[in-house]
Order: C-alpha cells, then sequence, then structure tokens
C-alpha cells in the first residue's frame, strides 16, 4: 500500500511560463509471504524456509518534485523532475515454526523520474497530450540490486531502467460532455533471466489503454474512465544459490483492468 500526499505551490512567472515545487511526504505499507530478504531458517523442519513478513509493516518517507511549463499559442511545453521517494526501512518481528523470535528489515523506495510532456489544441473542442517519462530503477533501494547475499537471503529485484510514452485526447462533445481516450507504452523492467526473483511482483505490463467520459450536470461533474493493461509474459530460469540451474523455467503472466469513478462539486 502506498499513500502520498504532494503539498506544492505553483508560481506564473511571466504570461506563458510557470513554475511550480512540491515536497511528497508518503506513507508506505508492505507484506511479503514469504520474505527471501531474510535469511532462510530450519528450526522445526527439515528443510530450510523463508520466514513470512505477514503483518503489514508501516514506513514514513518523502521527496520532492520540481516542474516548469511554458505555454505557446495553441502548444504548450513542460518538464519535471520528482527526486526518489525515500523510506525509512520496514520492519517485522516473526516467530519461526520453533517459537523463536526473529527481526527482519527490508529498504525499499520509490524511483526518481523525469518527465517531458507537449499539449495542444489542433481543434477548438479537442485537446491533445503526449509525454514521455524515465523510471530510474537501477539506482533505486530495494529494486538495484539482484541475486542472493552470503546468507543465501535475496537482496532484491534486479530492474533495469525503463521510458514510458503516452498520448491522449479530450474531445468536447456538447456543452456539458467530454469524451477521452488515450494509449501508453512502457519498457519492461524485469529482465527475462530475473523472473524467478520477480515472480511474487511481475509488474511486467507494456501496452496499456484507457477511456471514458466526463458529464457535467449543473455545478458538478461526473468522470467515469476504464483502463486496460494487456497481458504480458516473462520466461527465466530457477535460481539457485549457485546460479541458474538448467532444465528449469519460471514464467510469470500479467495484465491489469481497473474502473475509475469520479464525483466533483463548484462551490
Amino acid at each position: 500500500m502506498l499513500v502520498t500526499i504532494p503539498i506544492g505551490m505553483g508560481r506564473q512567472l511571466t504570461e506563458r511560463l510557470s513554475v511550480g515545487f512540491s515536497l511528497i511526504p508518503s506513507l508506505s505499507m508492505l507484506q511479503v509471504i514469504p520474505a527471501p530478504f531474510s535469511a532462510p531458517v530450519t528450526a522445526g523442519s527439515s528443510m530450510p524456509y523463508y520466514l513470512s513478513a505477514g503483518n503489514n509493516a508501516p514506513a514514513m518517507g518523502g521527496g520532492f518534485s520540481a516542474g516548469v511549463h511554458y505555454a505557446f499559442e495553441k502548444v504548450s511545453v513542460g518538464a519535471s523532475y520528482r527526486s526518489p521517494v525515500w523510506f525509512r526501512e520496514f520492519k517485522w518481528k516473526r516467530k519461526d515454526l520453533s517459537g523463536a523470535s526473529h527481526s527482519m528489515s527490508f529498504q525499499m523506495n520509490l524511483p526518481q523520474v523525469v518527465s517531458l510532456g507537449v499539449g495542444m489544441s489542433p481543434a477548438k473542442n479537442t485537446r491533445v497530450g503526449v509525454d514521455a517519462r524515465w523510471f530510474n530503477y537501477e539506482n533505486t533501494a530495494g529494486f538495484d540490486e539482484v541475486g542472493y547475499d552470503t546468507d543465501d537471503s535475496v537482496s532484491g529485484f534486479g530492474w533495469k531502467n525503463i521510458w514510458s510514452i503516452g498520448g491522449g485526447v479530450q474531445q468536447k462533445v456538447s456543452k456539458s460532455l467530454k469524451v477521452l481516450g488515450g494509449y501508453n507504452y512502457s519498457g519492461n523492467p524485469v529482465p527475462d533471466k530475473y523472473a524467478f526473483f520477480n515472480a511474487p511482483a511481475p509488474a511486467i505490463v507494456q501496452h496499456h489503454a484507457s477511456g471514458g467520459f466526463m458529464q457535467s450536470i449543473g455545478n458538478c461533474d461526473l468522470t467515469v474512465t476504464y483502463y486496460h493493461a494487456f497481458r504480458n509474459s516473462v520466461t527465466g530460469p530457477w535460481i539457485s544459490q549457485q546460479g541458474p540451474i538448467p532444465g528449469t523455467s519460471v514464467t510469470s503472466k500479467m495484465s491489469e483492468n481497473s474502473v475509475t469513478l469520479g464525483f466533483a462539486k463548484a462551490f
């Protein structure tokens, strides 16, 4: 679970140029079952096993973002930077099968993001937006490292940096109705060779389509949107402490669907 509450301010420097800055206090909660980031234990079992980090562990964090926007006649451009969102360590106290207590911890942040965007109005009732974003996972705690540590715990997911490119259209159909549509493509941060370590969290979808409408009713706005991420898969070998095991494979498949309802009232 992730909650971010940006607290920001913006200022119009000229008729066309605006800048903004925000702080991003955040709260995250994490549970991992089993928890491979902690050394396996053998107490109460004939085989080594990882403990369960089943209770949601909270961690406070924060970061910042800054951006600039410039408006031409029918085209506007913008750029922004969001720092990593740094969190305190997630911490758990769990018991093994024999009843002995163990302390576990894991460090996981959100990546820094650089964004570039262009907005335009090719017709009176039409708005179009296109943007590109770069996600720096390779220097983000929890995602940067990969493989087993000397105590046989797993050090991280091993994600790579990715670009995400998307576009959207808003068409005003009548005085009170607007229809929306969009498409986004993002790189896959999970290398095939690390599919084994990412089986619990296969964030591998790449093609995304969305649509919806915004209906004004008096001084109220109703917004309904639908989002679909098309299925993608990765396959890689089962990896032991000695390396990839020949003749084995792990495959993860993922797709997503989301419906959002929004209601706004002007006072």
